[in-house]
């Protein structure tokens, strides 16, 4: 599997973060990834950063969902620094758990259901991940069963309803447009058994399990750290690459 890098640290050593005469700040932060989006927006905290089905988040929604998935992460797995697999594009708690992984000092692995599937041991083991965060849609027996015998341990379960507001859910679920019964529910009551030693999650009470945590964890900075893997497919081949991303690169772009 080839591996790239996106951010070149050498070149930005000499740069400190600091803002010169003219106001104007110097690029490269040396900050941690999140500590410098808070930086970046610190007069934004009560406009809107995104919406969502209904939902309107602030900066500052946006940055406690980060601090509770970061805190989630830490009380699931330690202060490991291992790797979290990501495969729920699009959804908003996938941003949660990109943000909240780099901030654990985790390196968040964002990757294709499809590579995920076809590909569960190398991507589980290269990056010795113990945990899975993925879309509800894509998750079915097999692909439960591969995850557990790769030595998956954690399966966060994420849906498109999550963050959804509730009068779009409701008219969502009393349309057809989303289940009314979430996958794990839908999944037990099928009479389909999950495997032992796997713990499934859903996103929303990981997250809460996070917003519980008082005590703050606060990782220093670290010149040069890999923050993620981005598993990506390659335009001429099928052979899967994997994009490692500085935590500095991240900042810069």
């Amino acid at each position: 599997m080839k591996n790239l890098e996106i951010g070149n640290t050498e070149r930005f050593m000499h740069e400190k973060m600091q803002v010169n005469q003219n106001g104007l700040e110097i690029k490269n932060p040396k900050m941690r990834v999140v500590e410098y989006l808070k930086y970046k927006n610190r007069d934004n905290g009560k406009a809107i950063a995104s919406e969502y089905f209904g939902n309107k988040f602030t900066y500052d929604k946006t940055f406690q969902m980060f601090e509770d998935y970061k805190k989630a992460f830490l009380s699931l797995e330690g202060k490991k620094e291992n790797g979290v697999l990501i495969a729920a594009p699009s959804i908003i708690s996938s941003v949660n758990a990109f943000y909240g992984a780099i901030d654990a000092s985790k390196i968040a692995c964002p990757i294709g259901p499809g590579f995920l599937n076809a590909f569960p041991e190398k991507y589980v083991r290269e990056n010795e991940c113990e945990t899975v965060f993925i879309f509800d849609a894509f998750l079915n027996e097999d692909l439960i069963n591969k995850l557990a015998q790769v030595g998956v341990k954690n399966v966060v379960v994420t849906s498109i309803a999550d963050y959804m507001s509730p009068v779009v859910k409701a008219v969502a679920i009393s349309t057809g447009q989303v289940p009314k019964h979430d996958f794990l529910d839908s999944y037990v009551k099928s009479g389909k058994k999950l495997p032992q030693g796997m713990q499934f999650i859903r996103a929303k009470d990981f997250a809460k399990v996070g917003s519980k945590i008082k005590e703050e964890t606060n990782f220093p900075y670290e010149e040069g750290k890999i923050a993620a893997h981005f598993l990506t497919g390659a335009t001429t081949s099928q052979t899967p690459k994997n994009v490692q991303a500085y935590a500095d690169g991240l900042n810069i772009m």
